[in-house]
């Protein structure tokens, strides 16, 4: 299966990615469902124990699932934690949003086996930050990554880290011909 690419979260962007023919949290692809019910418990633990804590309780939860005696349950697993993963990640972006007051189009991309929602123990984290123009100079780019690879902020925040991209709209124009990649129209 080629990689797939899909939006875990659209902070404020919804429409425009629409017209790109980009999928979208509203929007995703039916062949995931049981990623938007895992994301879905996931911001609800988030809620009510913080990223930190959430991350814990949700990882210890998906380790458990891991250590049964059910070898039948690997894309439950998988989807599980890909959704603790993604959920954490779009909690944290709009969180940082939110206080920048950073008002342009943005989203967080899943890409390879995160945005195929295969993510394990031990798996890289795939993220990029999609921006509405080149983002060498948006403050929220270079301040989102910071705190994730020059900074223990993410990790003392959410337990985790990844390796953040930052791409452009004129990324996904270029991609957009491309019937291979899955927001070609």
């Amino acid at each position: 299966m080629a990689s797939l690419l899909f939006l875990l979260a659209l902070i404020s962007v919804d429409q425009r990615l629409a017209s790109y023919g980009i999928w979208t949290k509203s929007r995703m692809p039916s062949f995931f469902p049981e990623s938007a019910a895992d994301e879905t418990h996931a911001e609800a633990v988030i809620a009510r124990a913080g990223p930190l804590g959430a991350y814990r309780e949700l990882i210890a939860g998906n380790d458990a699932l891991i250590r049964s005696a059910v070898v039948t349950n690997g894309r439950v697993i998988t989807s599980a934690r890909t959704a603790i993963h993604a959920a954490l990640v779009r909690h944290w972006a709009a969180e940082q949003q939110r206080a920048i007051g950073y008002d342009k189009p943005f989203a967080v991309v899943a890409l390879g086996g995160t945005g195929r929602a295969e993510v394990a123990p031990g798996s890289d984290l795939d993220f990029a930050f999609l921006f509405g123009r080149r983002p060498g100079g948006e403050f929220l780019s270079l301040e989102l990554q910071r705190q994730v690879l020059h900074s223990p902020e993410f990790k003392r925040r959410c337990g985790f880290t990844f390796l953040p991209l930052p791409l452009a709209w004129m990324t996904c124009r270029r991609w957009r011909g491309n019937s291979s990649m899955p927001f070609s129209t």
